[in-house]
């Protein structure tokens, strides 16, 4: 297994000085709001046998139930913006392939690319085309795609300006990018942010993911995304779509995945936490969202 330290200094977007806020591993910009997680990235974990390591592939289990509604919102959108063509789309980071089930079985024509070995051949005993390796892969792919789409991937990349150039050179003139991930204006990380201030840190490492061995590396907003997207030629093509990050059902389960005894107590305080304030944050922004951009300037 190799290690990697996402040490950044300056934003990604703005190229300004990140200070450090709210914890000893969190910077922020304050230009681009853009928010920056120095964490350790198991690049080649999948063979990690680390008890103390929570297992990324239980996490995205539990998730795949509300990921499914979520696809099929984001699925929605797509067909909209596309008056419904059938498509080649690109899933970075498909995992088990929840979101290429679904797409295929809307006809589109689908590849994944999944590096994390499990997850990849979970994917292909589906029956999804899918490379086992990080984008852009070793071997070009053999044509471009009309769509490429991240989900609940992007904020996990250290360098995500490479990554956006690697887009415009596999998406098809007037091609798609679907950016789907956190977002940082929503109840949950407000809440959890202000809660450093008094020491209590539980909420802001969950949802950094400090336990997973790839946890988040970056936290954008609307504004922060767009502000990046658009560096690289991307104009978006619908505003802030936002989806849901919680559901009560099934979210033990998910707490569950870190069965220590600390864990436990935290993981109890957290979910009684969430059930008292669940009506407040089904009416507030959403701790998720995406965004459809065109990359109008790709040739």
């Amino acid at each position: 297994m190799s290690l990697e330290k996402s040490v950044q200094l300056h934003c990604p977007i703005c190229r300004g000085t990140l200070v450090n806020k709210a914890t000893s591993f969190t910077s922020y910009c304050k230009s681009c709001d853009y928010w920056h997680g120095n964490l350790t990235v198991a690049i080649d974990s999948t063979d990690d046998e680390s008890v103390d390591a929570i297992d990324d592939q239980s996490y995205i289990t539990a998730l795949d139930g509300l990921r499914a509604k979520n696809f099929q919102i984001i699925l929605d959108e797509l067909a909209r913006q596309t008056e419904g063509v059938k498509l080649s789309i690109l899933d970075v980071g498909c995992a088990s392939g929840s979101f290429m089930s679904l797409a295929r079985a809307r006809g589109h024509k689908v590849t994944g690319v999944e590096p994390n070995k499990k997850l990849c051949t979970f994917a292909r005993k589906r029956g999804l085309h899918v490379i086992g390796d990080y984008f852009p892969p070793a071997d070009p792919f053999p044509s471009k795609f009309d769509v490429i789409i991240f989900n609940d991937v992007f904020e996990h990349i250290p360098d995500i300006n490479s990554i956006l150039e690697s887009c415009k050179a596999n998406l098809k003139d007037d091609g798609l990018l679907i950016l789907n991930l956190p977002n940082s204006d929503g109840l949950i990380f407000r809440i959890a942010r202000v809660l450093t201030a008094f020491k209590v840190l539980g909420p802001w490492n969950r949802l950094w993911q400090v336990m997973f061995k790839t946890p988040h590396l970056h936290y954008f907003n609307h504004r922060s995304l767009n502000k990046l997207s658009q560096k690289h030629g991307f104009k978006p093509v619908t505003g802030k779509i936002e989806i849901p990050t919680i559901e009560v059902g099934g979210f033990w389960s998910r707490l569950q995945l870190d069965r220590s005894v600390t864990g436990l107590i935290k993981n109890i305080i957290f979910y009684m936490g969430v059930l008292v304030l669940y009506p407040v944050i089904r009416l507030s922004e959403k701790d998720t969202f995406f965004v459809i951009y065109r990359g109008d300037d790709i040739r």
